[in-house]
This record gives C-alpha cells, structure tokens and sequence, in this order.
C-alpha cells in the first residue's frame, strides 16, 4: 500500500469519528464486555518528555483495576457459595423425603445408618439415643446408646443444632466414625412421648462444612421431619400392643 493510499486511509478514519463521535468509544466497550481481559492485554502509551509530571491516569487505571480484582472475586464467591447452598438445599430435600417414605421404624433405621450419608454427601450420620440405664427394645445396633445425660448436656443453651469442630465429649457419638470427623452438626430431635433425649449426629471430614454462624433452618427443617416420622412409628408400635420406651421385664430368679 503506498503512503498516499495510507494518508487518505486515515483521513477518512478520522473524519469519520469526527462525524461519529461515539463510534470508537462504544466499539471499546463492546469488546471489553465480551472479552473482560481484554484491558489487561492493552499497552498504553507512557507518558513522553517531563518525567516529572505525576501521572495521574495509570494511578486511576491501577486502582480502578484492584477495585475490579475484588468486585470479581467477591462475585466469584457469591456465585460458590450461592451453588453450594443450592447443593444443599436439595440434599436435606432428598433425605426428607427418603425419611417420609420409609414404612416402618426398622426400614428408617436402616435408611439413617446405611443411606442417609450417600444422600446429605457426608463421612457419618448416627442416631444417638441416651439409655437412661434401660434396655429400650428398638435401640440396637446400629443406633448408639449413650450416657444419661450427654445429649441434655450438648443443647443446655436451649439449642436445637449446635454446629462446630467437635470436642472430646462429642466425638464418642461418632462411634468408629469419631476420628474421621471434622466438623460436625448436632440436631435435637423432638420425639412426641419420648421419655429420653434423642439426637441426630451428622459429621464431615472436611473442617470447615459445619462453622458457627452458619444458617441452620435446613438442618432443623431435617430434624423436624425425622423427629416426626419416629413419633408416628412409636405411635403405631403401641397401638398395636408394643410400648417402644417400656424397657424388657427383668427375668424373675
């Protein structure tokens, strides 16, 4: 291309933007909304001559790109925490209606000791019953009996789910489980007639799935239906002539 050709080339381009004067600036913002890094790929011009002269528009240019740094990053962890809330959401959802489906005491022991782990996507899930020195007949393996007493002690506060690290008294509601748990959420659970306190111990071995300060309505939304379906099944027990809290007659000798 001769110089002659590239002169008018570029007087037709100016006077083009000098007709259209938004032209060039809504094309800039254009293709930095469809390729955000763009402006991080653009070399500016340094400013020529007096060294002296505080530039005021790369210091602007820097801070409005810290401030963009932060605003995504802030975004991104929105967007995280937003999808593992939904995660959630559905899982708690999930193991509800797995509980409301159960039809009988043993297949809701089961689905809690065998199942209930896969579905919430957790390292251990134990029904803990405290024994109250008594042999309850549904309480066998794989529910764990505990003191009198430990499970009182854990919502003394007046809570009904205590979220955490776990301590050494609330480890052994681990069972086997005790050493790979992490984190952990205990939830009351408010059986109708129960004589006993009962309570759903739910643990991870990531640190940081359970912290204090962590909304808890799923986990009591989890405790509630539970709570129920095991009232209805005791109900059911003693209308047919079983008393689930009665504890076996002691052999006479």
């Amino acid at each position: 291309m001769s110089q002659k050709t590239q002169d008018t080339n570029r007087q037709q381009l100016l006077d083009y933007l000098k007709d259209n004067p938004d032209t060039l600036a809504e094309l800039a913002a254009e293709l930095v909304r469809e390729q955000p890094g763009l402006l991080d790929t653009i070399t500016r011009a340094e400013l020529q001559g007096d060294t002296t002269i505080v530039d005021f528009q790369q210091h602007r240019i820097s801070q409005l790109n810290q401030a963009l740094d932060h605003h995504t990053g802030v975004r991104d962890e929105l967007i995280d925490t937003s999808r593992s809330n939904l995660q959630t959401q559905q899982q708690v959802h999930e193991a509800v209606l797995d509980i409301v489906a159960r039809r009988d005491l043993e297949s809701l022991i089961g689905y809690i000791s065998r199942d209930m782990s896969h579905t919430l996507r957790l390292d251990a899930v134990i029904l803990c019953v405290e024994s109250q020195g008594q042999q309850y007949p549904f309480i066998r393996e794989p529910i764990m009996s505990v003191d009198t007493g430990s499970i009182a002690n854990v919502f003394c506060d007046g809570r009904n789910v205590i979220l955490g690290e776990p301590d050494e008294h609330s480890r052994h509601f681990f069972g086997p489980a005790a050493s790979l748990v992490q984190s952990q959420a205990l939830i009351r659970l408010t059986v109708e007639d129960a004589p006993t306190s009962i309570m759903l111990a739910i643990g991870d071995r990531d640190a940081d799935y359970f912290h204090k300060g962590q909304a808890t309505h799923l986990l009591r939304f989890l405790g509630d239906a539970l709570a129920t379906r095991l009232g209805q099944f005791m109900g059911d027990a003693r209308s047919s002539g079983t008393e689930p809290w009665s504890s076996p007659e002691t052999p006479q000798v």
